[in-house]
């Protein structure tokens, strides 16, 4: 039986939201807790977030409790799709026509209305869609900043049934709560972005897709690491928001290192490289004395990121040690294994990109001796997540092609 909340209930829980939310940057954190609270809030057994990318809305979020768990790992939020805002599609046409959708039963639909419900992802997944409310999230200026969208209401007995009037007015208030955390998510990681995009101008191999596919890796391991040392809910949601973000700049340290050695041909000597090891503790000078959790987070990153587990690592500068085992900063091992995959399945100047299989090969293979083997049995468990990822952050082809 599921409990329904009282009045004021349901007020304490939107008075707490609004209060928590504020405490994430980052754009998958905000999007995973007001999920969790909606779906709460409305009995919905499924959500999804939609953001707006000029003329289309791009599949952003999914939490479904019949298919997945919340321990298990979610490949379906690195899928790589597009939705074209307009009449077609339900969720296109809420952001074409700025109006909510509330659906008892999709079956139901009259051929005469313009939208028609996609069974593709129903008949792949073996889910069964019935009722969807579907809503805008208007943004500044009155343009659609995302879209939500929540699927099969249950009742108390957990038999699906349409979205009531109060759950739909409950899903729009929690959706204008959301909105000021989303658009600073969206700003922080659209500032990171902009810091990477300077080291890019200096470091050919630096693209975007590359700190994007480490943030999401290093998060991904994260989270099946701590799962597995029973860390609660709570801690892993808190620590996924800051580890995204730092981990994203894991190189910024690199835009110190001379173009000369940076876009060299082939491989460096043995002098460049000591002078390309010190972007470890210049990227770490960067956060000073670091006051937020992701600048301390980012901090230990980007210094000990090359450290080894067997010791043989490096910070690049002889005042910060060489660590070993466990004396590593875990954000700091779990980053070195997403740092070096994501080289490994990456196309360089010197080596063409490996086939995923033989990079998860070499990742184990240096389990105990780069890498932290707790580290690198995390990357194992989730490697169809890993996967998606590899295929959701690609390269554009000029930043490829200069490789």
């Amino acid at each position: 039986m599921r409990h329904v909340m009282t009045d004021y209930e349901v007020l304490h829980k939107i008075l707490e939201f609004s209060r928590f939310i504020t405490q994430f940057e980052d754009i998958n954190s905000v999007m995973d807790l007001t999920l969790t609270n909606v779906r709460e809030l409305t009995n919905a057994d499924a959500g999804t977030f939609y953001l707006v990318e000029d003329d289309f809305l791009r599949f952003a979020y999914v939490q479904n409790d019949t298919l997945f768990s919340k321990k298990s790992s979610n490949k379906q939020l690195y899928t790589n799709s597009l939705i074209p805002i307009n009449d077609k599609s339900i969720a296109g046409y809420v952001a074409h026509t700025k109006s909510l959708l509330n659906i008892e039963d999709v079956e139901t639909l009259s051929p005469e209305l313009p939208f028609k419900f996609n069974r593709s992802y129903d008949k792949s997944s073996g889910y069964h869609t019935v009722s969807i409310l579907c809503l805008p999230i208007m943004g500044i200026g009155n343009k659609v900043f995302a879209v939500l969208q929540l699927i099969n209401c249950k009742d108390a007995d957990g038999n699906v049934v349409a979205f009531s009037d109060t759950a739909q007015l409950n899903a729009e208030i929690f959706s204008a709560q959301a909105l000021p955390a989303l658009m600073r998510a969206v700003g922080t990681i659209r500032l990171i972005e902009r810091m990477n995009d300077m080291a890019r101008l200096h470091d050919p191999m630096e693209t975007g897709g590359h700190v994007q596919r480490v943030g999401a890796y290093s998060t991904e391991i994260y989270t099946s690491w701590a799962h597995s040392k029973g860390i609660s809910d709570e801690v892993i949601r808190s620590t996924r928001d800051s580890l995204r973000l730092a981990a994203m700049l894991h190189d910024i340290g690199k835009i110190a290192v001379p173009e000369r050695v940076l876009k060299k041909p082939g491989r460096v000597t043995d002098e460049e490289f000591e002078i390309i090891k010190k972007h470890c503790s210049q990227g770490a000078s960067v956060y000073g004395e670091a006051d937020t959790s992701i600048e301390k987070m980012a901090y230990d990153i980007t210094l000990n990121h090359h450290q080894n587990w067997d010791g043989s690592g490096y910070t690049g500068d002889e005042r910060y040690p060489v660590l070993k085992g466990e004396d590593i900063p875990i954000y700091a091992r779990i980053v070195s294994v997403a740092d070096v995959f994501d080289a490994l399945v990456s196309p360089r100047c010197y080596k063409d990109p490996w086939p995923l299989d033989k990079a998860f090969e070499e990742i184990e293979r240096c389990s105990g001796k780069k890498f932290d083997p707790e580290v690198v049995a995390a990357t194992m468990s989730i490697k169809d997540t890993l996967t998606a990822i590899h295929g959701r952050f690609p390269d554009p082809e000029h930043e490829t092609a200069a490789m």
